[in-house]
């Protein structure tokens, strides 16, 4: 009796070759993709932390700026001479501002300078360098001009040099208003309220707003009869 022999099938070495390719391009997209992911990660995790740099930075500056508020107002009637610093403000007349010290506050130290940011704009900022970063600082008053209030005298134009008058315009029926009172109503280099906002801007690297990477703005108002918080 004739015996058949059957020899096991095996694939052809071109399948092989092309499962071993398969499989090796697999591989090397995983590893591309953890790789990829390891980056990303990386780099998110670094700019988060930037972040969080920038807003201690405005935090400190925040804290600051209302222990100098507070200290100015036990010593003065009120932040008058917080948003004019020099007193060389003309208020009926005030031209251009931008190298003046409007709303910046009289911190010294080393690197502690005077900018207008945005850049060109009259708005001013002290600039102060703290953690490898820098917070800018200004004060702005809050439209108090508008309303008599007999309780307000004593605040009310206690510093008029250069025009700088406060307070609404008086009537005077029936002819037209007296020309006392704040020019258009709102006079922002005084304050009449004992009340100011201010501004601080964390950056964060460096002390140039418009190459820092990073910027946290935080704003309040200050009030001279609020409570210290707990």
């Amino acid at each position: 009796m004739a015996v058949t022999e059957r020899k096991r099938a095996t694939p052809p070495h071109g399948f092989a070759m092309v499962v071993i390719v398969i499989v090796g391009v697999a591989i090397a997209a995983i590893a591309a993709a953890v790789v990829f992911t390891a980056g990303g990660t990386k780099i998110l995790s670094t700019k988060t932390a930037s972040y969080e740099r920038a807003q201690v930075i405005a935090e400190a500056g925040l804290e600051r700026a209302a222990a100098y508020a507070k200290a100015v107002i036990r010593n003065e009637r009120d932040f008058d001479n917080v948003l004019d610093p020099l007193g060389a403000i003309n208020c009926a007349s005030p031209g251009t501002l931008i190298s003046s010290e409007w709303g910046a506050p009289r911190y010294t130290g080393a690197g502690v300078a005077t900018i207008s940011f945005p850049t060109g704009s009259a708005r001013r900022f002290r600039v102060v360098p703290f953690n490898d970063g820098a917070y800018l600082t200004r004060f702005d008053d809050d439209a108090d001009d508008g309303q008599f209030n007999f309780n307000l005298g004593a605040f009310t134009s206690n510093n008029p040099q250069n025009g700088c008058i406060e307070g609404p315009i008086a009537p005077n029926p029936p002819g037209p208003p007296l020309s006392t009172g704040a020019i258009n109503g709102n006079n922002p280099f005084r304050d009449r309220n004992r009340g100011a906002w201010v501004t601080v801007i964390g950056i964060y690297p460096g002390v140039d707003p418009n190459r820092a990477r990073h910027q946290v703005t935080l704003r309040r108002f200050i009030a001279s009869n609020e409570r210290r918080s707990r």
